[in-house]
């Protein structure tokens, strides 16, 4: 937090100039909650216009109050939500603008805040399971990361980048000898990847294990994972784990973002100095190392509104049109079937006078009244996410990151370039076999081999890569995707709350600002009845705008 005295001596431009000129098109959604998508509620495809008036398409205002001198546009409004969180959810969550076109600006000028849902001792009663001898509480930690418009840059035809933790540059954190600490990490920002490893600063070869809870406000449901390895966190991505501090005082841990392959030109970020000081806290482990006891505890609860991860992975094909919770509804291979599920992103050109740069989904740009996929309630889904993206102009495949509104689903497959696990290895010398090679700190068995897969074809037309089997932790609600690869998910449409229209996008917000982004409809209709895709979303002048509820 930063501190200022009551009287800044900041000058600040009149609201004509700071604000009125200035886009106040705007809405807010709250990420990761599995709550309505309808008007008045977690709805991301309504605008708050300027005063409030749904068919007005201003985009300047100014505050009630302020009053500058003959007005351009009308002053700004207040636009009421309620939103109804369920009792399953627990963990970081967080809130933040989501208006096409200018969702990035919004939140890389600082729109975006935390959330933290009580409840998560439910699932892991994390001090009553590991009681300091002291008797205290265990230490949160709540840390939000922003990638903020640098406000001090020097050169306005330059982008600067500035990494934030809690809104502060590189601060100091201190852990005591032996102390347990809950870090409850997310990435808020708008674009930028966090690939986060503790390190001793002396021996940047030592680190320090991190012990995962919990992945987007999802509880790991076996036991912590313990790593040493980078954890990547993608944007709006959040992870809560468990620290240990060193043996002795005067330790000093670097938390950074390491480099990462997909981003050549990011730079390895220093986040926070932890130092190691105090006197010792022990723990009664019951005659067992700290470490052990720690990747021994399991989930006190499971969330009965999900199916189970192993029997969701494992569940068959529905045979027919006959679609229950208990089965996958088979994706078709058709692109004109209502059930086509294979998702492509990759960027264009326009063929404009600028030559402009979009970024797209099975080569559509985002329209807000189109919807492009149906889904129904009671139901699951696979889907195929390939990320066939290079951007324009360069050989450089580039990475995305995959959110979906109001669900969470799981990953059970990727397939991955043969450099992605083996980046120095010759093309003779890839086994025909891994399971050394952990991803997104899931365990893997990756078999090498050639798969005819369209848009990713080499010069002879297959796609050459591992194909990795993932073991099942915990839900996600927002993942990776390679370079050059394809990822497969099973969704399940079980929470009633969530039918009307929402959004899946890239949370690079400025790929989703430049096109990335699609609709989906969840309705509940007779027992195995489709909806026809393909219809438009009803006009903001024929919606009320008065809250509507799901009745179950």
């Amino acid at each position: 937090m930063s501190t200022i005295s009551p009287n800044p001596q900041i000058p600040l431009p009149p609201t004509q100039q700071n604000l009125e000129k200035q886009s106040q098109d705007t809405n807010l959604h709250y990420h990761g909650f599995g709550v309505s998508p309808l008007l008045g509620s977690d709805d991301v495809v309504m605008h708050v216009h300027s005063n409030q008036t749904a068919n007005q398409q201003d985009k300047g205002g100014y505050y009630p109050g302020d009053a500058p001198p003959n007005p351009e546009y009308e002053p700004i409004t207040e636009y009421p939500m309620h939103v109804d969180i369920l009792e399953n959810h627990s963990g970081l969550f967080w809130y933040h603008p989501h208006v096409h076109t200018v969702s990035d600006t919004q939140i890389r000028a600082g729109m975006s805040g935390g959330i933290i849902v009580e409840g998560f001792d439910r699932y892991y009663p994390i001090s009553k399971n590991i009681p300091p001898d002291n008797g205290k509480p265990i230490t949160e930690q709540v840390m939000l990361f922003k990638d903020f418009n640098d406000v001090l840059k020097s050169d306005p035809n330059k982008t600067y980048n500035c990494f934030t933790l809690n809104g502060q540059v590189n601060p100091k954190m201190t852990i005591k000898p032996g102390e347990v600490q809950f870090w409850r990490i997310g990435n808020i920002g708008a674009d930028t990847y966090l690939n986060l490893q503790l390190l001793d600063s002396k021996d940047k070869q030592k680190q320090v294990p991190l012990y995962i809870l919990a992945r987007d406000s999802n509880n790991i449901t076996t036991h912590p994972i313990e790593t040493t390895g980078p954890i990547l966190v993608p944007p709006a991505s959040r992870v809560e784990l468990l620290v240990v501090g060193g043996d002795t005082a005067n330790e000093t841990y670097n938390l950074v973002s390491q480099l990462l392959p997909e981003f050549p030109t990011q730079p390895v970020y220093q986040l926070a100095t932890v130092q190691v000081e105090g006197n010792p806290v022990k723990y009664n482990t019951r005659g067992k190392a700290l470490d052990k006891f720690i990747t021994e505890q399991t989930p006190a609860k499971d969330d009965k509104t999900l199916p189970i991860l192993e029997e969701l992975a494992k569940m068959p094909y529905c045979k027919g049109s006959i679609y229950t919770k208990d089965c996958v509804i088979e994706p078709s291979t058709d692109k004109k079937s209502d059930l086509y599920r294979t998702f492509t992103f990759d960027s264009a050109i326009l063929n404009d006078p600028k030559q402009t740069v979009v970024s797209r989904i099975n080569a559509k740009l985002y329209d807000e009244n189109r919807i492009d996929t149906v889904a129904t309630l009671h139901t699951n889904e696979e889907w195929t996410l390939i990320n066939a993206d290079a951007p324009v102009g360069t050989s450089q495949p580039t990475p995305h990151a995959f959110h979906i509104h109001q669900l969470d689903f799981i990953v059970t497959d990727v397939t991955l370039p043969p450099e992605y696990l083996f980046p120095k290895k010759a093309k003779d010398q890839y086994p025909p076999v891994t399971n050394d090679k952990p991803y997104d700190n899931n365990a893997a068995t990756c078999i090498y081999q050639k798969k005819n897969v369209l848009p990713l074809p080499n010069k002879n037309g297959d796609y050459e890569g591992y194909v990795c089997k993932l073991t099942q932790n915990g839900y996600r609600d927002t993942i990776n995707l390679p370079l050059n690869s394809i990822t497969k998910i099973r969704i399940p449409f079980s929470n009633p709350s969530i039918a009307g229209t929402f959004v899946y996008h890239c949370h690079i917000l400025i790929d989703e600002d430049t096109g990335m982004m699609q609709n989906i409809k969840v309705i509940d209709p007779l027992p195995g009845k489709l909806l026809k895709a393909g219809t438009s979303t009803p006009s903001m002048n024929s919606v009320s705008s008065n809250l509507q509820r799901i009745v179950d």
